[in-house]
């Protein structure tokens, strides 16, 4: 077996060069080639970590969080091995192990962190064992694919019951995936308060109890589903939350809170979403033994991931561009919009390609009608269904005069970039971000 996981991380190795000698971003395909090899190389690679493996799964968040926690581990002076450029099929973990592996698949691992994709947590489970499990959310996404979030559920459960020794990190505040600690080993995270923000109209989908099916009472809302709950009919609340945020303020593109350990957080990364995702990396970090101290650096430091709210300053402007792929996290856009008082265009772009899920009745749920309240100076649409979203925002109320629509996305940044207001925010979904992180980035350079 040793020949062959050799065997498979030089040939991978390979494959590696030669996507880079083509310009290719090589994120999975080497993957492929370890796994043709060696179809048991998860398996053999991840008895190669010295230390424990923390896998991230969930709807929104896992890129960010998953990246957070890498940053943490090695900041502590620990190797890690983690597929950090966002490939979280099976293959994009076999590419994460060739990368960290030497020429002969020798590898020098403290511990691994990885984000899974929900549908394929169940088939890495049968070839690996995690230590620890952090679970983001779950809200629709990708409806042609996953079906209704109880589907998702219904998934998640199956590979948690291939790791039952595993820790599990939980959202307190969601009333879905908080239930998956019921009988073994969790820790959770939550927001202690209310937050005073400026709101979005969300459809708080999904809030049933997810033990017995009654409708759950809320004394709050933090966004979506998430909140303070409880079951009049079974009694179910909120779990008691180990780490906590607490002081919350969001203005003007600048994120600030307490962890309830004495953490005081200062961020660029804004959304109410990444308070959550900070919040389960520091419950993570805390359970695997790195400081405090060494995470609160990494935080405060946070630097977006390409398109989850990466900024660009050029000539007289200043752009942000957010990855916004379903309700839920189109909301939160939203939400970090209303939040920014400032004059500003905006840029709307919506593919439906195979990553994005071809169904996009999904911005009917999105609260256009807010963005329209967040003195918006004019909209530029764009993508493969820039005509579905133009459709939406007239019957939001918009003003049609002030719409410019650009299916190209390339040509629609440049259309964006040339709006008379000096602040931009782009919203797109999963396959329009890259275009548009690329000529966002060629236009700041």
């Amino acid at each position: 077996m040793k020949i062959r996981v050799a065997a498979a991380v030089f040939a991978a190795k390979m494959a590696t060069w030669a996507c880079r000698l083509t310009g290719s971003r090589a994120s999975s395909l080497p993957g492929k080639v370890a796994l043709r090899i060696c179809p048991a190389f998860l398996s053999e690679m991840a008895k190669r970590v010295r230390g424990k493996i923390i896998v991230t799964c969930g709807t929104n968040g896992k890129t960010t969080t998953n990246n957070l926690m890498y940053t943490c581990i090695t900041r502590a002076g620990k190797t890690c091995v983690c597929n950090n450029v966002g490939a979280n099929m099976l293959t994009g973990i076999a590419a994460a192990y060739v990368r960290a592996a030497t020429l002969f698949g020798k590898l020098t691992a403290d511990c691994a962190c990885f984000e899974i994709d929900e549908a394929y947590l169940r088939h890495a489970f049968r070839q690996f064992t995690p230590d620890v499990i952090v679970v983001t959310n779950l809200f629709r996404d990708q409806l042609d694919r996953y079906g209704e979030v109880d589907a998702t559920a219904k998934l998640l459960c199956e590979a948690f019951a291939l790791a039952p020794e595993a820790m599990l990190v939980l959202n307190a505040d969601d009333p879905l995936t908080s239930t998956f600690g019921q009988g073994r080993k969790a820790i959770y995270y939550g927001i202690a308060e209310e937050l005073n923000v400026r709101r979005c109209v969300e459809s708080h989908d999904g809030n049933a109890c997810a033990l017995c099916g009654a409708p759950l009472t809320y004394d709050y809302y933090c966004y979506d589903k998430i909140g303070s709950y409880h079951c009049k009919q079974c009694g179910y609340t909120n779990p008691q939350a180990q780490v906590l945020a607490s002081d919350v303020c969001l203005s003007e593109g600048i994120l600030r809170f307490c962890i309830n350990n004495g953490m005081e957080i200062k961020t660029p990364i804004t959304g109410i979403y990444n308070i959550y995702n900070i919040m389960m990396a520091a419950a993570a970090m805390r359970y695997v033994g790195v400081p405090d101290v060494v995470c609160a650096e990494v935080f405060n430091a946070q630097k977006p991931e390409p398109g989850r709210m990466s900024k660009f300053v050029f000539e007289d402007k200043t752009a942000y561009l957010i990855l916004s792929k379903n309700p839920a996290g189109f909301n939160q856009s939203v939400m970090t919009v209303l939040n920014d008082e400032r004059q500003k265009g905006i840029l709307l772009a919506v593919n439906d390609a195979a990553g994005d899920g071809e169904d996009v009745s999904w911005i009917w749920d999105v609260d256009f009608e807010s963005l329209l309240q967040c003195n918006v100076d004019r909209f530029v649409l764009s993508g493969t269904r820039c005509y579905d979203v133009y459709l939406r925002l007239q019957y939001a109320g918009a003003d049609m005069s002030k719409i410019v629509v650009e299916p190209d996305v390339t040509e629609a940044v440049n259309a964006f970039c040339a709006l008379p207001a000096s602040l931009g925010y782009a919203l797109v979904n999963y396959t329009a971000m890259y275009p548009a992180y690329l000529a966002l980035e060629k236009r700041a350079a």
